[in-house]
């Protein structure tokens, strides 16, 4: 009796130890359909997460366009431009916790403004109709150009800005909501913050923590990495990298969580072109890489948001 309750017991351990070193393998999320030979990137959802927005861009990011799908019956459906976006460069979308409010950035002409626009952060309201028009978040900008705005739960909105005064080539600002109007944004100041380049920062709703993208870092396996700071007192730690399984030696950006706080989805320019191939390639090998899923464009990835915080 006593043998065979240690044999329970070492296969019960041995079955915990292999769940807890189970390799991290990234999800292509909507294969062929929300992820697929185009570039995509940056996944936002609608409460519920049956309504997903993200962003199609050329090839040379020259021209972005915020696009929707809709879960039904278990399939997302062909893609719809979104009401506000196919006539301007349109893209780093975030909705708000409870949805009545999505932000994203568009080069759109700002009246007034002369010039070649930059990145503005702008945001359209639900109303019964449908989304309303699109608002300039006048406060929250600058002639840097802002990028990849993020909204907690609380209204707070957090945002990446090459502006004036910051700590490196571009830095994480957050501005609070008060009385409907955003604030004076504030840096994040450091360790969030630092001589390299930080952005892309997707905050939990209760801002607990965010997920970031940095450029520049001795750690860094690729062109920009996903990193980890958690808010502790009112402070912030400095971030640390993801597992090696998240990111490669692309570039991992866009990094944004499902409304059920289950998932971190994020982008990535994994594959065609990142290695060598493993022997030289025909005509027609190398143009089915071009033409296929993975050939080194954009697509959407999600892990479970325990590969990211273990509980």
């Amino acid at each position: 009796m006593v043998e065979g309750m240690r044999l329970v017991c070492f296969s019960l351990a041995a079955a915990v130890c292999l769940a807890a070193v189970q390799p991290i393998i990234p999800e292509l999320f909507g294969e062929g359909v929300i992820s697929t030979p185009d570039y995509e990137l940056n996944a936002a959802f609608l409460p519920g997460g049956e309504t997903v927005y993200f962003t199609k861009s050329t090839p040379n990011m020259g021209f972005w366009t915020i696009v929707s799908s809709r879960l039904v019956n278990g399939k997302w459906t062909e893609p719809e431009v979104a009401p506000f976006s196919g006539q301007y460069s349109d893209a780093d979308l975030a909705v708000a916790p409870d949805g009545p409010r999505l932000v994203f950035i568009s080069r759109r002409p700002v009246p007034g403004t002369p010039g070649r626009p930059v990145p503005h952060i702008w945001y359209v309201d639900r109303t019964q109709t449908g989304w309303s028009q699109p608002r300039n978040a006048a406060a929250l900008n600058s002639d840097a150009g802002e990028y990849y705005p993020s909204l907690a739960a609380n209204g707070t909105l957090y945002f990446e800005s090459a502006r004036a005064g910051g700590r490196g080539r571009a830095d994480v600002y957050r501005s609070r909501l008060v009385g409907g109007e955003y604030g004076a944004p504030e840096n994040l100041g450091a360790p969030l913050n630092s001589e390299f380049n930080e952005g892309d920062a997707a905050i939990a709703p209760d801002e607990s923590f965010l997920v970031l993208t940095i450029n520049g870092r001795p750690d860094e396996l690729g062109m920009g990495d996903l990193y980890l700071a958690e808010q502790k007192d009112g402070v912030w730690t400095s971030p640390r990298p993801l597992p090696a399984a998240l990111n490669s030696p692309a570039l991992e950006f866009c990094p944004s969580l499902s409304p059920d706080g289950a998932y971190l989805y994020f982008t990535s320019t994994r594959g065609f072109g990142i290695s060598a191939p493993e022997k030289p390639l025909t005509y027609r090998e190398l143009t089915a890489r071009l033409r296929g899923l993975h050939n080194g464009l954009g697509n959407i990835y999600r892990v479970p948001i325990t590969a990211v915080r273990p509980k």
